[in-house]
């Protein structure tokens, strides 16, 4: 039985190299990894992780738990000039002719949800009365 090669295939393929980058950078930080004073004792979480088609960028979403938006800023640019120190790390670990180049995102989601969440509870509802 062979294969069946479709459209979907580059793009199931571009996921499963997405994934694996999340994996193996959300280890490095969680082992400690990445030698750098201003990482070091950081709660650095990968949201997400999007790869271009042609492999060349993988933009990775992070969230920083209890940093000032001046301090996340500062987090973000460490990140992005040891980019390819990280890069190193993947290259170990993966097997792939080239890896992509990192660029560091903030992720506010989790920021937004909260301030969603804090609108929803201030909203005063009315309850129904029973008949």
């Amino acid at each position: 039985m062979f294969l069946q090669i479709n459209k979907n295939s580059d793009n199931i393929r571009v996921l499963k190299i997405a994934n694996t980058i999340k994996s193996i950078l959300s280890d490095a930080f969680l082992k400690g990894k990445i030698k750098d004073k201003d990482l070091f004792d950081l709660k650095i979480t990968i949201t997400n992780v999007e790869v271009t088609k042609d492999l060349s960028i993988a933009k990775i979403y992070i969230y920083l738990y209890s940093s000032t938006e001046e301090k996340s800023q500062h987090i973000l640019k460490v990140l992005n000039k040891k980019s390819f120190l990280l890069k190193n790390i993947i290259a170990k670990n993966m097997h792939i002719r080239s890896i992509p180049n990192l660029i560091f995102v903030l992720d506010n989601l989790y920021d937004r949800l909260e301030e969603a969440n804090k609108l929803f509870n201030s909203i005063n509802i009315p309850k129904d009365e029973p008949k």
